[in-house]
């Protein structure tokens, strides 16, 4: 139903924003909560309503919900060594469930991960994305949790003015998903009562390594970025020290260990993907957007 109205919640951020923008070209009626109003009207389409809240108050994020369909969360967990005593995507999105019960909106849809079902590992944030997941399935609200792979937009965020960093990675194959693709499987989903009480893994139309995948994502950006491998030393050490290395490290370790036992197919009917990396690489060329600033 192309009528539908969404709150999004995270619609600035670097898979909400190619997200909202997709949800908006298919006709959705997208309200957003923000913290700054004055950037996401700036950064997000016309069509969008921006209304301001934060997930710690009870009272903006009832007054957002009120009128909508469902709402949408694209939340990001603390980049910490552990668990802080706030975490906008698990603490976030507990506070949306209780609103949501509230304000009686019937559906909830959330970014996850892919990988945090298959890993035993003791990384806090695969816990916690574990056990919210795990919260919404045995509420009595509809969820929908999307748990993507490696998406196309961490590639333009690997650029560090005129260098593409690579990070020492396997050459397992990942099936990278483009931002966009994922926005066409969240309104597929919003659409159809199928989806709901469901957990869907999101892959992209091709498997790539890591390293092939900056080598074509840099091969369009040819005139602009220069190649620069990470040592697996550098992270192993700045691990130590530097928690947004140890996140990296734990990302990948995660990753590598599940990658083999996830589902190689999208194991859904929602929108077939269809971007590339020469695609994704390509529209932010002719967008003339340097790829760190593809984000912002």
């Amino acid at each position: 139903m192309s009528d539908q109205r969404v709150l999004v919640i995270g619609a600035t951020g670097l898979i909400g924003r190619p997200v909202t923008e997709q949800l908006v070209k298919e006709g959705i009626t997208v309200r957003v909560l923000a913290r700054r109003p004055r950037r996401a009207r700036a950064v997000l389409p016309d069509r969008c309503e921006v209304v301001p809240g934060d997930l710690r108050d009870e009272a903006s994020l009832d007054a957002a919900l009120r009128g909508m369909d469902a709402v949408y969360l694209s939340l990001a967990n603390a980049m910490t060594f552990s668990r802080p005593a706030w975490d906008a995507d698990a603490d976030g999105t507990l506070a949306v469930l209780a609103a949501v019960r509230r304000t009686g909106v019937p559906r909830l849809l959330r970014l996850s991960a892919m990988g945090i079902a298959e890993t035993n590992g003791d990384w806090w944030v695969a816990r916690v994305k574990r056990d919210v997941d795990q919260a919404l399935l045995d509420s009595d609200v509809a969820s929908t949790i999307f748990r993507p792979t490696w998406l196309m937009e961490s590639l333009a965020v690997s650029a560090v003015g005129p260098f593409l960093v690579t990070l020492p990675a396997p050459d397992d194959p990942l099936c990278w998903l483009a931002g966009e693709d994922l926005g066409r499987q969240v309104a597929a989903a919003l659409r159809t009562r199928d989806s709901e009480n469901v957990v869907y893994v999101n892959q992209g139309p091709e498997g790539v390594s890591m390293r092939d995948a900056c080598r074509r994502f840099r091969r369009v950006w040819r005139r602009y970025l220069l190649a620069a491998p990470m040592p697996g030393v550098v992270v192993t050490l700045g691990a130590k020290f530097v928690p947004q290395l140890a996140y990296v490290k734990a990302l990948l370790r995660m990753t590598y260990e599940t990658v083999d036992r996830a589902p190689r197919a999208n194991g859904h009917d929602l929108h077939e993907p269809t971007m590339t990396i020469e695609d994704f690489a390509t529209k932010l060329l002719d967008q003339r957007l340097y790829p760190v600033k593809s984000t912002r």
